[in-house]
């Protein structure tokens, strides 16, 4: 059984993450523009990041962006992550089922991996749409979901 645990991250722990940055990772901010450790900076300067571990591995460096009516999440994964497989998703599953989130969440990815939109379906995201690279996913809170019947409004 793996070993995952999930914590509030520390500037240190972001350093960890992004020494060994995954290729998909780094592929999706390349499509983007977008310096992972500058973004990764920025983000936590907005709010808290978390990180998840398998024993001494770093596996993801991710938060959560408020903009008022629903959550931006962001992550950067390591290729320990990757490895993992779904462990690694079903660990942050649990975790989030401990958070108090009331407003939906939207995931954007312009990743190259295979399952990653597996993955997001497990988190229990749903998707909205894809144009080019791009693909949408939300997740809406529990108490919220029939409240939330149209998959482009927010």
């Amino acid at each position: 059984m793996n070993n995952v645990t999930i914590f509030r991250a520390t500037v240190d722990d972001a350093a960890r993450v992004l020494r060994d940055i995954s290729y998909n990772t780094r592929a999706e901010f390349e499509v983007m523009g977008v310096d992972p450790a500058k973004h990764a900076r920025r983000m936590m300067d907005v709010a808290p990041a978390y990180l998840s571990v398998c024993g001494e591995a770093p596996l993801t460096l991710f938060g959560f962006i408020d903009y008022g009516t629903y959550l931006s999440m962001w992550t950067i994964a390591t290729p320990a992550f990757f490895s993992l497989g779904t462990g690694g998703v079903l660990a942050t599953r649990r975790f989030f089922r401990g958070l108090k989130i009331d407003k939906p969440v939207l995931v954007v990815t312009t990743s190259p991996h295979p399952d990653v939109g597996r993955w997001l379906e497990l988190l229990g995201f749903d998707f909205v749409g894809a144009e080019g690279e791009r693909k949408e996913y939300r997740l809406v809170p529990v108490g919220r979901r029939q409240v939330a019947s149209n998959p482009a409004v927010v």
